[in-house]
């Protein structure tokens, strides 16, 4: 039996491919790296916005025409359920809760097991990766039900991964090579088992040998308080980089979206951690197009963009999600205005993003080599504060290399090796 395995949607998805390509693996069922050569297809699906679902839809679609034998699962899975297959979608459909059924439908076993509650996969290993960075969920879930969102009914309340479980995988990756984890949840902030908190996870993962670098993925603004920023600090190999989504800066719209924060709140946030963390790469999602919101709402948005200087933005139209409270809320924006909106969000924070990246140029950083740059010579690095570099030089992944910032292209900053040997 060979098998493709595709990933939609966020790094959870990603990550979560690792432990179905395990499943797999375990049970002798052989991954390639096209559909075509494929006996089945899996689908990891996305339903953050329509665009995520229709995609899916088409291949789906495209490889049952092959004679594939396709299982979509993952949040899609959840939440349009067996209409997928009455609709010619798909074979199979499986929610984010039961991927261990998927060798068991592969291999045509009739006894699949039932789901007992809501998953962690806290016993499973991870399929090992040929890099020297990997990503694990360390919670599922979310509690927090903004209402244009859809995770909390795909995924599920909030469920934490024991750290003795977590620590069995992170080793298991360090063996492996893995140098770079990144601790992932729908609110990594959240972490909650028995009286564990986040910050007390990441002061233990720093101390288990091998690991270098540590990330997180993703933070709600509300949950990062001064304490957490505050210990965060006294650990030397915690990446200096914190996505915060804002979605908007009008409290009004805030509200209406249960953000449970306000503008203020946000922003004394970001203050807190630029001032910890001079280098810091903050990053954001920006949603457009929410229903009632005003122009004066949007350009209160778009301002806000210039204030902060975000590194970066992942920039978003509001999408109509199934059963959340904002598919029902009066003042809906037409499609129009949306991607007129979005459109120009995206110019303004284009133009942010560019002159950040330049104002590294001719400073000199150790970067930290993470794998052969996809288009012509040299390798992809990364800053302390997790910003993408190319590197013009010949290193192997897991090095470290002082290097100087010599220019920009497109949003990346390009470097030059400041002394001619790897440290």
């Amino acid at each position: 039996m060979d098998c493709y395995l595709k990933v939609y949607g966020c790094q959870m998805n990603s990550a979560d491919a690792r432990l179905v390509s395990k499943l797999l693996q375990d049970a002798g069922i052989r991954e390639v790296e096209v559909g075509a050569d494929a006996d089945a297809v899996v689908l990891l699906t996305c339903s953050v916005r329509q665009h995520a679902e229709d995609r899916a839809s088409g291949f789906a679609r495209t490889m049952r025409g092959e004679g594939k034998t396709v299982i979509v699962a993952g949040c899609m899975g959840r939440l349009r359920d067996e209409r997928l297959v009455e609709n010619g979608i798909a074979d199979y459909v499986l929610g984010p809760d039961e991927y261990r059924k998927i060798p068991g439908i592969l291999l045509g076993s009739k006894d699949l097991g039932a789901v007992d509650g809501l998953e962690t996969y806290s016993d499973l290993l991870p399929r090992e990766t040929s890099g020297v960075s990997a990503s694990l969920s360390i919670m599922r879930g979310c509690d927090n039900y903004c209402t244009y969102c859809v995770v909390p009914y795909a995924r599920g309340s909030e469920r934490s991964i024991p750290y003795d479980a977590l620590e069995r995988q992170i080793r298991h990756l360090v063996d492996k090579g893995i140098k770079e984890i990144f601790l992932l949840g729908q609110n990594v902030l959240a972490y909650k088992y028995h009286d564990l908190r986040f910050a007390d996870i990441l002061e233990k993962v720093s101390g288990i040998e091998g690991v270098e670098r540590i990330g997180f993925l993703t933070s709600h603004p509300r949950d990062l308080d001064n304490d957490t920023i505050e210990r965060m600090a006294g650990i030397s190999e915690l990446l200096h980089f914190f996505h915060l989504p804002l979605q908007s800066a009008s409290n009004r719209i805030l509200g209406l979206m249960n953000r449970g924060y306000t503008l203020d709140d946000y922003a004394q946030k970001v203050v807190r951690v630029r001032s910890t963390f001079p280098d810091a790469y903050v990053t954001t999602d920006i949603l457009v197009g929410f229903p009632g919101e005003t122009v004066q709402d949007f350009e209160l948005t778009l301002g806000a963009l210039e204030r902060f200087e975000f590194d970066y933005a992942y920039m978003f139209a509001f999408s109509e999600r199934p059963g959340t409270k904002a598919l029902e809320m009066a003042n809906q924006v037409p499609t129009q205005e949306r991607q007129r909106r979005l459109m120009k969000i995206i110019e303004k924070q284009s133009q942010i993003t560019r002159r950040k990246a330049s104002g590294w140029v001719g400073r000199e950083e150790e970067l930290f080599v993470t794998a052969p740059a996809p288009r012509g010579e040299g390798m992809l690095a990364e800053m302390k504060n997790h910003r993408s570099v190319i590197l013009n030089h010949t290193a192997r992944p897991g090095d470290l290399v002082k290097a100087r910032m010599v220019g920009v292209s497109g949003w990346s900053v390009i470097a030059e090796p400041a002394v001619k040997e790897v440290v």
